[in-house]
């Protein structure tokens, strides 16, 4: 996996001064979700992006070449999951487009969107969506990170007016950027990252965690770091499990 890089918060066009090819290396200071104006019930993380077709390509368009078999453009099918960790980093949990909900309900996955929006209202809403209400997670979940990915292994940057927002359901936005000024052929990135602080404390004597502290802060990381995925089964839910995992084992912060 590529080192990390970064986006401007609440941006969802490049400074004119920044080239898109740089874009992702404009710092962003991770702060508290109540920092950045989220006060909803609900954190939303979502993607949205107008109905794209591209050339086949790699297996595809070889496949293309045989009789009988159409050479079509295929849709673009833009992915959202995320993987829970608890304390010690290791993954408890993950919900995509084949598991929509978590045991106790207070994450769910919106469902999958097989292709971007077509019609005018349509582009008022996350094709792809994940809410959380943070006030009420389990309480060993320390950290979530939120992946993107692109079904048919096309370049997320070719989404046309593709955006990512990390938002609440007040519409507060707390990061965004756009799908364009991903490096080329990225096809998978980790977005968002959420780390529970003020936690180390708040252990029973059996070193167990504590339940929710009302003191408890949700802080967003922006790494949007891109994850080497070149076919179908790097984007399969375990092997992005392993890159967010990964991510997480070496992110520095000690707990």
């Amino acid at each position: 996996m590529t080192s990390s890089v970064n986006a401007h918060t609440q941006t969802h066009t490049p400074s004119s001064n920044i080239p898109k090819n740089e874009a992702l290396k404009v710092l962003f200071q991770p702060r508290t979700l109540g920092g950045l104006g989220l006060l909803g019930t609900h954190t939303v993380a979502g993607v949205k992006y107008e109905h794209t077709t591209l050339p086949r390509r790699g297996k595809d368009a070889w496949l293309a070449k045989l009789p009988k078999v159409k050479n079509t453009p295929i849709s673009m099918d833009i992915d959202l999951a995320c993987v829970l960790f608890d304390h010690t980093k290791t993954p408890i949990d993950a919900l995509w487009y084949g598991k929509l909900r978590t045991a106790d309900d207070t994450i769910r996955h919106a469902g999958d969107s097989l292709v971007g929006w077509e019609q005018f209202e349509e582009s008022l809403i996350n094709q792809e969506e994940i809410r959380l209400r943070t006030a009420a997670l389990d309480a060993r979940i320390h950290h979530i990170v939120f992946v993107i990915s692109s079904h048919h292994n096309q370049p997320l940057n070719k989404a046309n007016k593709g955006v990512a927002t990390l938002a609440d359901n007040e519409t507060s936005i707390a990061h965004s950027f756009e799908l364009s000024i991903l490096p080329k052929n990225c096809q998978a990135l980790i977005a968002w990252h959420l780390q529970k602080i003020n936690r180390a404390a708040q252990f029973s004597s059996s070193g167990a965690p504590a339940e929710f502290d009302s003191n408890d802060e949700w802080l967003l990381h922006a790494p949007l770091s891109p994850i080497t995925a070149k076919s179908s089964k790097d984007k399969h839910i375990d092997a992005l499990t392993h890159a967010a995992s990964e991510y997480i084992q070496a992110f520095g912060v000690r707990f």
